[in-house]
């Protein structure tokens, strides 16, 4: 990932599921945030990637790990940071994450996309719930990390979802 990151808002969100792919597009739904779809590969590269003219960060549906936890802090001195995940996660990671002034929303008990779902439940339309509920469950898309344009496509859509 060479691209440097240089606008206001950005999701960076896990791009080889359906749980990854809603999140990002309800926060593009909701607010004028750029999309970042990464594989667990390219995780690192783009939290590096993420400079000061960020002012706010989500991170959707990645596990974060304690070897991502300092560049985490890097955006955190300049930027807000929101965690939204339901992955196995250490408990001490957790802590260490909202102890450092990271919004985290967190439950391996739901999906992420019904997290975030619940955390903006206000701004969200019952479409969008409906969606958070059902489509990670019921759908396997995989196949979109090879089809970009899927991805994309999934994500216009559900952008243009309105409450």
């Amino acid at each position: 990932m060479d691209v440097m990151i240089s606008v206001k808002a950005i999701c960076i969100s896990h791009a080889e599921d359906a749980d990854g792919l809603i999140c990002a597009a309800y926060l593009r739904h909701l607010m004028d945030v750029s999309t970042l779809l990464v594989t667990y590969d390219e995780f690192e590269n783009a939290l590096k990637s993420v400079r000061p003219s960020v002012k706010e960060v989500y991170i959707c549906d990645l596990n974060i790990r304690v070897e991502f936890y300092e560049e985490i802090q890097r955006i955190n001195r300049f930027a807000s940071v929101t965690f939204v995940d339901h992955h196995p996660t250490a408990v001490e990671m957790v802590e260490r994450l909202k102890e450092s002034g990271v919004t985290v929303v967190y439950s391996p008990l739901d999906c992420a996309s019904v997290l975030l779902f619940d955390h903006f439940n206000e701004k969200l339309s019952r479409k969008a719930a409906r969606l958070a509920a059902t489509l990670p469950y019921q759908t396997s898309l995989r196949m979109a990390q090879s089809h970009q344009s899927f991805s994309r496509g999934l994500i216009d859509s559900l952008y243009s979802m309105r409450p």
